[in-house]
C-alpha cells in the first residue's frame, strides 16, 4: 500500500478545555492531560508547514479557551498553511469576529448547533448554551458570511428538528449545515443509551434528511445524506443471489492515517478525531515524519486497509459484502472489537432489514 509523503489534511487540538458539558462531547477522556505550550504548538505548526501539509483544522475542546489563541492564528496568518476553526461559538463577541475577518489564511469556521431553539440544543448542551451560540452567530456572520458553516450532531433530543434548524441556518444566510451521526465515545459512550437513536429512528433520519435537502438544495451535507444516498442506490440496484460470492470489499473507507491525521493538545497523534484514544506516537518524543512514515503504532493501524469484509467474523457471509468496505472502526473500536470488526452505523444489511421491519 503506498502511504502519502505527508497527510493532506492534519486537525489540531490546541485544548481540552471548554466551556460547555456536552452530552455528547468526545473528547473528555483526555480533560486532565498536560497540553502543549504555546511555543510548542508554534514549533508545531513550523513543523507542520516543512512536513508539506495542504491544510489545518483547530479544534479543541473548544479553542477560544485557549488564552494564546490569536497568538496561534496571527501565526498562521503569515504562513502559507490554510486553516479552519471548529468552535461551539459560545465565545465568540464582535471584536473576536472582527480579527478572524483580518486574518488571510482562515478559510472557514464551522459551529456546533444541536438545536433550532433552547429546549432542544440546551438539552444537550447546557442551561444557556443555544443563545450563546445564536449571538456569536450573529457576530461571526457580521464579518465572516460565506465562511460559516453549522455542524450538527443527531441524537434521541434532536431528530425530528432538524427541518427547523435548516430554517434557521438559512435564515443567517449560512449556506452548509452537516447532520452526523453520534459517536459513542467520550461522554457519548456515558449518555448512550439516552441519546443513541433506534434503527426505526435512523431509517426516519434518512429519509428526513433526504426530504430536507430536496428542500434546501445545497444546503444540506454529511453522512446522514451521503449515507442514505448510498443505501437507496443500492436498494435500486439490488444484488443478486449469484453475486454473492464476488470478492469480498477491502477495509478502506476510513482515511485516518492514509490522508489525514489528529494531533491532540497533549501532543498525542491518533488517526482522526473519531478515534481520539488511539495513539500513534507523541510529537514531544518524535517528529512527524518519523510518526507517519516508519511509526510502528501507524503501521500496525494501517495494517487494517490489507483486509477485507471477509475477515469480519459477522460479515463473512453477508450477501452485500462485495460493495461494502466496513465502515468507519471508531465505533467496533470504543465497543471493544477493535478495529476490524463491523460497524453498525454503515451496514446496509442492518438498515435494509430495518427498513423491512418498519415498512
Amino acid at each position: 500500500m503506498k502511504i502519502l509523503s505527508a497527510p493532506l489534511k492534519v486537525t489540531l487540538a490546541i485544548t481540552n478545555k471548554c466551556n460547555l458539558y456536552c452530552k455528547h462531547c468526545g473528547v473528555s477522556s483526555t480533560r486532565d492531560s498536560e497540553e502543549l505550550t504555546t511555543q510548542e504548538f508554534l514549533n508545531l505548526i513550523t513543523n507542520l508547514v516543512r512536513f508539506k501539509v495542504f491544510g489545518l483544522n483547530i479544534t479543541g475542546g473548544e479553542p477560544f479557551m485557549r488564552h494564546d489563541i490569536f497568538t496561534i492564528l496571527d501565526f498562521l496568518s503569515n504562513l502559507p498553511l490554510r486553516f479552519n476553526i471548529n468552535t461551539n461559538a459560545t465565545l465568540i463577541n464582535e471584536h473576536i469576529s472582527k480579527r478572524l475577518s483580518r486574518n488571510n489564511r482562515l478559510d472557514g469556521i464551522l459551529v456546533s448547533l444541536d438545536g433550532s431553539n433552547p429546549e432542544v440544543h440546551d438539552r444537550l448542551r447546557g442551561k444557556g448554551a443555544f443563545q450563546a451560540t445564536i449571538k456569536g452567530l450573529r457576530a461571526l456572520t457580521a464579518y465572516l458570511k460565506g465562511k460559516i458553516g453549522i455542524f450538527t450532531v443527531v441524537t434521541k433530543y434532536n431528530f425530528r428538528d432538524l427541518e427547523n434548524i435548516a430554517v434557521l441556518v438559512k435564515s443567517f444566510g449560512i449556506t452548509s449545515v452537516q447532520f452526523e451521526p453520534l459517536l459513542p465515545q467520550g461522554n457519548a459512550l456515558y449518555y448512550k443509551q439516552e441519546l443513541t437513536l433506534s434503527h426505526k429512528e435512523t431509517i426516519f433520519v434518512y429519509d428526513y434528511v433526504k426530504k430536507i435537502s430536496q428542500k434546501f438544495g445545497g444546503l444540506i451535507a454529511g453522512n446522514y445524506l451521503t449515507m442514505g444516498e448510498m443505501f437507496r442506490n443500492w436498494d435500486s440496484n439490488p444484488i443478486q443471489k449469484e453475486d454473492s460470492n464476488a470478492k469480498a470489499g477491502r477495509l478502506f473507507n476510513c482515511q485516518g492515517a492514509i490522508t489525514k491525521m489528529v494531533i491532540r493538545p497533549d501532543g498525542w497523534v491518533v488517526p482522526c478525531d473519531r478515534l481520539w484514544d488511539l495513539k500513534l506516537g507523541n510529537v514531544r518524543e518524535h517528529s512527524l515524519p518519523e510518526i507517519w512514515l516508519q511509526g510502528k503504532p501507524i503501521k500496525e493501524f494501517r495494517s487494517r486497509f490489507l483486509h477485507t469484509v471477509d475477515d469480519i467474523e459477522e460479515c463473512k457471509d453477508c450477501l452485500y459484502k462485495s460493495r461494502c468496505h466496513g465502515g468507519c472502526p471508531a465505533v467496533p473500536y470504543y465497543t471493544g472489537k477493535g478495529i476490524i470488526a463491523a460497524d453498525p452505523m454503515s451496514c446496509y444489511k442492518i438498515y435494509k432489514e430495518a427498513s423491512l421491519s418498519y415498512a
